[in-house]
C-alpha cells in the first residue's frame, strides 16, 4: 500500500507540473503523455515479473481489497 500511495501522489505531482506541455507537444509530435510513461515505466520495473503476472491476487476474479483493484486496473490486470 506504501508504494501505491507514493505512486499516485508521485504521478499527479508529475501530471500537474507536465500538463501545460502534454496540450502543447504531444499531439503535434505524437508523443505519450506523461501519465502513460509513469505507468508504463511502474508496470516494466515492479510487474513484468513472470512470478507477479501468475500471481493469484493478479488473476483472481474476486478481490476485496480497493487497493489492490486500484492496481490491477491501473497496471492492466483486468480480466
Amino acid at each position: 500500500e506504501q508504494v501505491w500511495s507514493r505512486y499516485k501522489r508521485f504521478t499527479a505531482v508529475l501530471e500537474s507540473m507536465f500538463d501545460y506541455l502534454d496540450e502543447i507537444f504531444t499531439w503535434r509530435h505524437r508523443l505519450p503523455k506523461v501519465s502513460e510513461l509513469i505507468r508504463d515505466h511502474m508496470k516494466r520495473r515492479c510487474f513484468s515479473s513472470p512470478l507477479v503476472a501468475k500471481n493469484e491476487l493478479f488473476t483472481s476474479q474476486a478481490v476485496r481489497d480497493e487497493t489492490l483493484k486500484q492496481v490491477r486496473f491501473a497496471m492492466g490486470f483486468v480480466l
